[in-house]
């Protein structure tokens, strides 16, 4: 989409809204650690309740695809959201770009916790019972501090030192996803109740 509407969204010519290192990171990192804690998350209570699936329905049920639908058009929204505040409200390009990574970065932490369940809320469900996940993201958060502030890898990773005032509306923005979720995961539960 940036690519697309570069332009629009007020990119200098030949620029991009992550750089193809940061992408790389998301991928094998950001995402990577986060979904082998989750292969070793527990069994979901009352999953014996749920109606049993039909013959040869695939992985792509309604109810994973409205999730992962709504989480990543939302995704996108916050990304392109935090990056026009930052050029608009006078940042660099360098800076609106790095709060960009950062928001994505911070919402896959965001969705591997909600992804634990795809109909359970997360209020309901103890963060301490998969101890592989917060750890995961610990360490993704201890790497996207020092890839921001580090001046050594600043440069390989195309990032620029956030301020306070960047942080809260990358965080706030990221938080949106997590409500965004929730709701998901209420629709999901009227539309496909257990024993249905």
């Amino acid at each position: 989409i940036g690519i697309l509407f570069a332009t629009q969204l007020g990119l200098p010519a030949g620029a991009v809204l992550l750089t193809a290192v940061q992408i790389l990171y998301v991928n094998l990192l950001t995402d990577g650690l986060p979904a082998i804690a989750l292969a070793l998350e527990p069994i979901e209570l009352g999953v014996m309740k749920r109606r049993p699936r039909r013959r040869g329905e695939g992985v792509f049920t309604p109810t994973v695809l409205r999730f992962i639908g709504v989480g990543g058009v939302w995704s996108c929204v916050m990304c392109l959201g935090t990056f026009l505040w930052a050029m608009h409200s006078g940042r660099s390009f360098l800076e609106a770009q790095t709060m960009c990574f950062v928001t994505l970065v911070l919402i896959q932490f965001v969705k591997a916790f909600n992804f634990r369940s795809l109909e359970e809320s997360i209020f309901k469900m103890s963060p301490f019972t998969n101890n592989w996940l917060i750890g995961a993201n610990l360490i993704g958060c201890i790497l996207l501090v020092l890839i921001i502030y580090l001046p050594s890898l600043q440069k390989p990773f195309g990032t620029y030192p956030l301020s306070i005032e960047d942080w809260v509306v990358v965080v706030l923005a990221t938080l949106t996803v997590f409500v965004v979720l929730e709701i998901t995961k209420s629709i999901n539960r009227y539309l496909s109740p257990p024993g249905r």
